[in-house]
């Protein structure tokens, strides 16, 4: 799954065991990969990125063979944000662990029961940095992260009653002020997305507006099978009801570092226990705050 380093030879009092997993491995659900454009860092302690941005560019002209092709005048910028450390820590006794060390030696020779542990821990891990990140994305509200609750400037779009046509003026809006619908995605609570799932054609209808099989669980690459007139659909526990967010994933820039996956036994060792911490960066940032749509349905 991931790079394994030992800490048996590591200089020092504590020395735990790594394993280095990609991000996208870690938290392959999280929304910061639906409506985001991730930028490639390596490093984790980065506190600060920079991202290099396109706000306009040109659009392609008519040539005539033989002159000279005219130089587009495309605007550059640099868009800085934060990233800060997400964690978690876990310790658990080595009797629980089945008596096996990280490094293989065996005290009872339950090497089985450790390695279950371990897989249903790292499991448990990646969903509690999963939600983490989730929240952060939407409900921050600090000088190093705004979530896109709390981020100013937004576009405003008011609800229609019964039906989902605000999705469409969104969809509308967003595109004149420059952005593609195929780098749009909509989010939302899983209430809401089920009150919109549940909208009939005509009063006393059971026809649905919306296909009710759809599948909403983002993926790393951003696919969903859900989708409102070709605009992928993802569900957030964490917006409020009646809320959603339509956003374009060339408007908002993300970096998320490879998380560090640590396995002591020295820093508990009077408690006969191991600690076992996760711990990776996250960080976003937007260029244009009225490229995101704060949509109200009803």
């Amino acid at each position: 799954m991931g790079i394994i380093v030992s800490g048996e030879n590591k200089p020092g009092v504590y020395q735990p065991d790594t394993e280095i997993i990609p991000p996208e491995v870690t938290i392959p659900h999280a929304l910061i990969y639906h409506i985001t454009t991730p930028v490639e860092v390596e490093t984790t302690d980065w506190t600060t990125v920079r991202a290099a941005i396109q706000p306009h560019m040109d659009e392609a002209t008519w040539v005539d063979e033989g002159t000279k092709i005219p130089e587009a005048n495309t605007e550059l910028a640099e868009l800085t944000f934060h990233t800060r450390k997400i964690a978690m820590l876990q310790t658990v006794s080595n009797e629980m662990m089945g008596g096996m060390t990280a490094n293989g030696v065996g005290i009872n020779g339950n090497g089985k029961q450790r390695e279950r542990l371990i897989q249903d821990l790292l499991g448990r891990f990646m969903i509690g940095l999963t939600q983490k990140a989730d929240k952060a994305l939407i409900t921050d509200n600090d000088k190093r992260s705004k979530g896109l609750a709390n981020i100013d400037g937004k576009t405003e779009v008011e609800a229609t009653p019964g039906n989902y046509d605000s999705i469409i003026d969104a969809v509308a809006e967003l595109e004149s002020l420059g952005a593609y619908k195929p780098d749009m995605r909509l989010t939302m609570s899983p209430k809401t997305w089920a009150t919109m799932l549940k909208m009939k054609r005509a009063p006393g209808s059971a026809e649905t507006l919306i296909n009710p099989t759809a599948y909403t669980i983002p993926t790393a690459g951003g696919q969903t099978q859900a989708n409102i007139h070709g605009v992928p659909v993802a569900t957030s526990r964490f917006i409020p009801d009646g809320k959603a967010y339509l956003t374009d994933v060339r408007n908002v820039f993300s970096a998320v570092t490879p998380a560090a996956i640590e396995e002591s036994t020295q820093e508990a060792f009077s408690l006969d226990a191991v600690r076992l911490r996760a711990k990776m960066r996250i960080g976003w940032g937007v260029a244009d705050p009225k490229r995101i749509a704060e949509i109200t349905i009803n």
